[in-house]
């Protein structure tokens, strides 16, 4: 089976949300984000680089099972065939590529392995742990919870590095 790139339009501010969902359905999303500047004292998230629009990965037949009734999709984004517009694989990985960069960018340099930080966001706010590794464009931070000290993950812009 063949697959392609195509194009959704979501609703309004739900492009994370119907990337979620559309991945419970075991579909390959993706929804390129700018990530802000850390160190920058506005304390933003990152945002989806296309408002109101995400990528999916489908194979030609499958295009017409409609993702559209996933919540957050609003509709496909047509090509001048009246058809769901396929977009070039090369233009997805270049944006994932330029998203990968950008991310890591963001990290600090100084983030060491051992290096103890607090969590600045989230349900784990001001939470001390200790920096273990990145992986998956995510910090894994060493946490004790519950007795048990195990490695969690977080969004970058969700940690800072404790003042020695």
């Amino acid at each position: 089976m063949n697959k392609h790139w195509y194009v959704l339009m979501t609703i309004g501010g739900q492009e994370v949300k119907a990337k979620r969902k559309l991945e419970q359905y075991n579909q390959t999303v993706f929804c390129p984000m700018i990530y802000p500047d850390p160190k920058s004292k506005l304390k933003t998230k990152a945002v989806p680089l296309f408002k109101n629009y995400i990528f999916i990965q489908m194979s030609t037949e499958a295009v017409f099972t409609d993702p559209v009734n996933t919540p957050g999709v609003l509709k496909w984004v047509n090509g001048t065939d009246r058809y769901p517009a396929k977009i070039a694989d090369q233009i997805i990985s270049s944006l994932m590529d330029q998203e990968i960069k950008a991310f890591n960018n963001r990290i600090p340099k100084e983030y060491k392995p051992g290096q103890k930080v607090t969590i600045i966001e989230g349900i784990y706010k001001d939470w001390e742990g200790i920096y273990q590794k990145t992986a998956n464009q995510r910090l894994g931070i060493l946490l004790k919870t519950l007795g048990e000290s195990q490695i969690m993950y977080f969004p970058a812009d969700c940690v800072e590095p404790l003042s020695p």
